[in-house]
């Protein structure tokens, strides 16, 4: 039987490698308007801020999207469970910047937070006025940061790489969100997604080298930083748990993570709008719609596992994102 390296090496390397690198060039592409923004003083506006949304969708949701799938079809719960919901994040976040610069709000202030996202303003366009998004996507993105959380601390019973890019992505969650109320804390996020993207190709760079040069030079795919769930020792349980993963009765990874994830998106946003956080649900329904369709890829794949419970009941979660 091939050891715990070689068995990540060569069977998790191509959807590995596509996530971790849209993951990092998301995070380059927020950290390059953070830090013009924090240069210049002048926040983004208009088309910069939808060919940055454009882009955010596209590489950090569609690419990252396919990664997922490509993850779950080799049996990689956490990898596809991780990109897939990080997906939904980017695409949401690509959405949110698409609005701002396509409703962009006229006030007077000089303050480049209040510029960048306003609590109160009087949007050109009175038709179709935004609210606040500021604290729309900070609803959203409080969400994402209990999610990534999760994710960080269970990596680290598979690699020690993965805890580190998704601890980062954690703490970006944190000063991106601090960033809608105070500009100060978009320049710690920027430094925050710079680690995302050394990690991101680190790890890209180890799962495509594979092999010999993987095992004893870019170390990091297939040891465990420790073993967090005291189930005994790292490398026994992780050949244990290679060997039970080909015996299954299904070529399809586990659902279930990824959709109970996701099933806490949508009722967050959802209650911080009953609470009389969000004044209006425009932006907060672009987060759950986009998180409905991670749930029904949820559902798909308990269908493919002949999951009779849990495919019909992601499918009724689902429906509140619309």
């Amino acid at each position: 039987m091939a050891s715990a390296d070689e068995f990540v090496a060569m069977f998790y390397g191509e959807s590995g490698v596509l996530g971790l690198l849209a993951n990092g060039i998301s995070a380059f592409l927020v950290l390059l308007q953070n830090f013009n923004g924090a240069q210049t003083g002048v926040p983004s506006q208009g088309v910069e801020h939808i060919l940055a949304g454009v882009q955010l969708i596209l590489i950090g949701g569609v690419t990252q999207l396919l990664a997922g799938l490509l993850s779950f079809r080799k049996y990689d719960h956490l990898s596809g469970t991780s990109f897939i919901a990080f997906a939904a994040l980017w695409g949401s976040y690509g959405s949110t910047r698409i609005v701002l610069g396509a409703f962009p709000p006229s006030i007077n202030s000089t303050n480049t937070t209040d510029q960048l996202y306003p609590a109160n303003c009087t949007f050109r366009n009175t038709e179709l006025a935004t609210p606040p998004i500021g604290q729309s996507a900070i609803a959203g993105l409080i969400a994402y940061i209990s999610i990534s959380f999760i994710l960080s601390f269970c990596s680290a019973t598979v690699n020690y790489i993965m805890p580190f890019v998704f601890g980062a992505i954690t703490l970006t969650l944190i000063f991106e969100a601090a960033g809608l109320v105070g500009g100060w804390a978009l320049v710690v996020s920027g430094v925050l997604e710079l680690v995302i993207l050394m990690c991101g190709l680190y790890g890209a760079a180890s799962l495509l080298l594979k092999g010999v040069t993987q095992r004893y030079i870019l170390k990091g795919f297939g040891t465990p930083l420790f073993d967090v769930l005291l189930l005994g020792t790292a490398n026994n349980s992780n050949s244990q748990k290679i060997g039970e993963e080909k015996k299954k009765n299904t070529q399809y990874a586990e659902p279930m993570a990824l959709g109970y994830l996701c099933d806490t998106i949508s009722p967050f946003i959802f209650a911080a709008f009953c609470f009389g956080y969000l004044p209006s649900f425009f932006v907060g329904t672009i987060w759950v719609t986009i998180n409905t369709f991670s749930q029904l890829f949820s559902s798909y794949y308990a269908y493919l596992r002949k999951d009779v419970y849990t495919q019909p009941s992601f499918v009724c979660t689902a429906p509140t994102g619309w």
